[in-house]
Formats: C-alpha cells, sequence, structure tokens
C-alpha cells in the first residue's frame, strides 16, 4: 500500500528536477546571449578590448563556439599591443589554433569557411610575432621522464608538437631516471621554429640558417655623349616611375585583402568591420567604404575604416601621377636618344705644356 505513494514521489521529483534543469539551461544561454552582445558592442564601438575580453571569456565558461573562439582571439591579438601584452599574444595564438580545430570538428558551422578564413588570419599574424619550439623527446613509456621549457613542466600531449613562445632566451631541461640531465639554451627570433631534440648524454638542436648575400658587382660605365647620358637617365627614370605607379595601383587594388591580413590596429578594424558589415563578401569594397563613410560618426571602427578608404582613394590618383609622369619621362627620354644617335663623342684629356698656364685642358668635338 506505501509503494504507490512512494513511486509517485519519485516520479514527481524527478520531473521537477528536469524542469528546473531545463529553466537553468535556458537562463544560461540567455545570459551567454546577453554578455556576447555587450562584449561585441564594447569592442567595436567603445574600444574596451578588456572588458569585451572578460564577458566573452564567461560566456565561453557556458559555452564555446568556432566564432566565439574568433572573437576571443582578436581581442587577445588586440591586448597583446600593450606593453605587457605578451600573455595576451600567446592565448590568442592557442584561440586561433583551437577555433580551426574546433570548425574542422564540427559537422554543421554557420560560415565555417569564414571562421577558418579569420582565425588563419590571425595565426599567421600572430606567428610573425613568436617564436616556435618544438621539444622532440624519446623515451621508454616506461621510464620517467620531465620536460621543463622556460622552467614549466610540458605535459607529454606537449611532447614533439610546435608550441609558441615569445621570443629570447629558452631554456630547454629534461631529466631521465638513470641519465645525466639535458639542458640546452636558444635564443629564438620572432617568426622563426626551432626543433630540440632531447638525447641522453648530448642533444642536438636545429638553428635556423640565415643566408648572407653577395653584394652584387659593381656597373661599369661606358663612354656616352651628353645627350645619351641624359636620354638614358630620363628614361630610367620614367621607366621607375611606370614600375612605382604599377606596384602602387597593384596594391591599392588588393588593398581589402591586404588590410585583412594586416596585424596593426588599421588591420583590425578593417576586419572586424567587414564582418559585421560584410560577412558573406557580397558588396563592393566602394559600397562597404560608403557605408563606414555613414557610420562614421556613430561607431568607433567606421571612423577607422573610412580614413582607409580615404587613403586608398589618395593612393589611385599618385599611382595615376606616376604612370602618367612615367610615360612622359620615357617619350622624352627615347626623343633624346633618337636625336643622340650620330651625335659625335665628346673627348676630354688633360695636356701638359711649358706656358705659363701649366697644366691645360684640351675638348675635342
Amino acid at each position: 500500500m506505501r509503494k504507490g505513494p512512494c513511486v509517485l514521489l519519485g516520479v514527481s521529483a524527478w520531473s521537477a528536477a528536469s524542469v528546473v534543469c531545463a529553466q537553468q539551461g535556458a537562463n544560461d544561454e540567455a545570459s551567454r546571449a546577453a554578455m556576447l552582445r555587450t562584449a561585441y558592442e564594447l569592442s567595436t564601438r567603445v574600444g574596451d578590448h578588456g572588458r569585451a575580453l572578460r564577458l566573452a571569456q564567461e560566456a565561453a565558461a557556458i559555452r564555446v563556439t568556432p566564432s566565439l573562439r574568433l572573437f576571443l582571439s582578436e581581442e587577445h591579438e588586440f591586448l597583446s599591443r600593450e606593453a605587457d601584452g605578451g600573455a595576451h599574444l600567446l592565448d590568442a595564438a592557442r584561440e586561433a589554433s583551437q577555433c580551426i580545430r574546433d570548425a574542422a570538428a564540427t559537422p554543421v558551422l554557420t560560415e565555417r569557411e569564414r571562421i577558418v578564413q579569420s582565425c588563419t588570419r590571425v595565426l599567421n599574424r600572430i606567428n610573425t610575432r613568436v617564436a616556435r619550439v618544438r621539444v622532440r623527446v624519446e623515451a621508454p613509456a616506461s621510464e620517467t621522464v620531465r620536460v621543463r621549457l622556460r622552467g614549466e613542466s610540458l605535459d607529454p600531449s606537449q611532447w614533439n608538437t610546435s608550441l609558441p613562445l615569445l621570443p629570447g632566451e629558452v631554456l630547454v631541461e629534461a631529466d631521465r631516471e638513470g641519465h645525466a640531465p639535458f639542458m640546452q639554451r636558444l635564443q629564438t627570433v620572432p617568426g622563426s621554429a626551432y626543433d630540440v631534440t632531447v638525447a641522453w648524454p648530448e642533444a642536438h638542436a636545429a638553428v635556423p640558417r640565415h643566408e648572407v648575400l653577395a653584394p652584387p658587382p659593381p656597373v661599369t660605365a661606358h663612354p656616352s655623349t651628353v645627350l645619351r647620358v641624359v636620354g638614358w637617365s630620363t628614361l630610367g627614370v620614367g621607366v621607375v616611375a611606370g614600375v612605382v605607379a604599377a606596384m602602387q595601383w597593384a596594391r591599392t587594388s588588393d588593398q581589402a585583402s591586404l588590410t585583412l591580413e594586416s596585424a596593426d590596429a588599421d588591420g583590425q578594424a578593417w576586419t572586424r568591420y567587414v564582418n559585421a558589415v560584410n560577412p558573406d563578401r557580397a558588396r563592393s569594397l566602394d559600397d562597404v567604404c560608403d557605408q563606414a563613410a555613414r557610420d562614421a560618426g556613430t561607431v568607433s571602427v567606421a571612423a577607422r575604416v573610412s580614413t582607409l578608404c580615404e587613403s586608398n582613394r589618395n593612393a589611385r590618383t599618385m599611382a595615376w601621377g606616376f604612370g602618367i609622369g612615367g610615360a612622359a619621362l620615357v617619350a622624352a627620354g627615347v626623343t633624346m636618344l633618337v636625336l643622340a644617335h650620330g651625335s659625335r663623342t665628346v673627348e676630354v684629356a688633360p695636356v701638359v705644356t711649358a706656358g705659363l698656364t701649366g697644366a691645360t685642358l684640351r675638348v675635342g668635338f
């Protein structure tokens, strides 16, 4: 007679707990969404990347996604430019790497390609500012081996893996039972990767090779008439101006893509604004610039983007100027060379005479 009520009480308690858990989950997701909205506003409109990062980390504690890791890596990269931003630089590298791995492991992900490309750009920019060290360890699993990198113990999962480090002196240490300790010092530089093989009693470290190019041989000038010298000089200046114009035009025509790869504040502002107003890249560069001009008064990153657009237009004007000027100089140089064809060579020779004037200079035409 008493068993029935107990069963009913148990079912009721389980149902109530399920409802509470469901409500808690919904509240967590609502809080997470609110924190992400506030973090985005703080980053793009206020420029307070410290508070934006803290809110994003709280949201990640509830649930983390590849797009949230992209935001975390970008905020860490912003803060890494501060005087004490070394830790943020390494965190940016870790978040960007994990973003790429998470995106690859997620079967269904909206805008997967854009997220992977953006995280890859962040990682590529960070890799130019950090050094990477891979510690190769070969030892029987039955033996105790301890590896330290800059005084911090490495987990076995970190062995044989390229790890980002701040450039400078790096000390690799390893201990193995029954063997002498291993120690190797490296002087690392930004953008370089190093391999250290832990071996007992000797260690072999592969250090990047830097090739020194020999200076080009001197160019011997050939005799020429004054007109030919001026003609060739004018032609050369014109060609150089044309090359500069072509390079400037090529750079300005692809400046949107180049800015996405940049690690400075302008590049980050451009990336953030383009991701916000043109996530599917369907709008043209001029449309984005026009939108930035309209938003410049209310959105901080839009003002910086509008300035970039104005610089791009000025650079195009400069490219046209160099191109037209170079063409005119080439035409003038060719004209001088044609006129100089067949002209007589100027001969200059010092002649010593017995007269009162001493050494005289004879010029023959």
